[in-house]
């Protein structure tokens, strides 16, 4: 079942979903005046010079539509495998796809086996508010 598309600002409690596909994730939500919270993230195994698609939703507290206005920022960081800390990073860009309700960034896999990466998805709001939704994974290239 699909949800509905729905209007930004409804009140109540935003949601992040993703990534789908089987992709192990935390979530939660953060200030975004702080820096990145530190993450209890699973690894995920990932082929070397693919493309995966970063598929996620912004749902309203009532779990009944989705919201497609929001902005987003996805930052994906190649991090130390061990000590977590970033190495370099990027910023794929993301669409709302209407037929699929669901937004989508298509991140490139780098090319080299044993890369550890963070994707790290965020609601970007309008000010009023320095709270915000956000979802995290990480891989490892095989």
């Amino acid at each position: 079942m699909k949800l509905e598309v729905c209007a930004p600002y409804l009140g109540g409690e935003k949601a992040l979903v993703g990534y789908y596909h089987g992709i192990k994730t935390v979530a939660g939500t953060m200030d975004i005046t702080a820096e990145i919270p530190t993450l209890n993230v699973p690894f995920n195994k990932v082929k070397a010079g693919t493309s995966v698609e970063l598929e996620f939703s912004l749902i309203d507290s009532t779990n009944n539509c989705v919201i497609p206005e929001e902005l987003f920022l996805t930052v994906v960081s190649e991090i130390n495998c061990s000590t977590k800390e970033v190495i370099d990073f990027s910023y794929p860009s993301a669409m709302f796809e209407d037929r699929e309700r669901h937004h989508q960034s298509i991140w490139e896999v780098p090319v080299g086996k044993g890369r550890c990466y963070q994707v790290f998805t965020l609601t970007l709001n309008d000010g009023e508010e320095d709270v915000s939704p956000y979802i995290a994974a990480r891989f490892t290239t095989k």
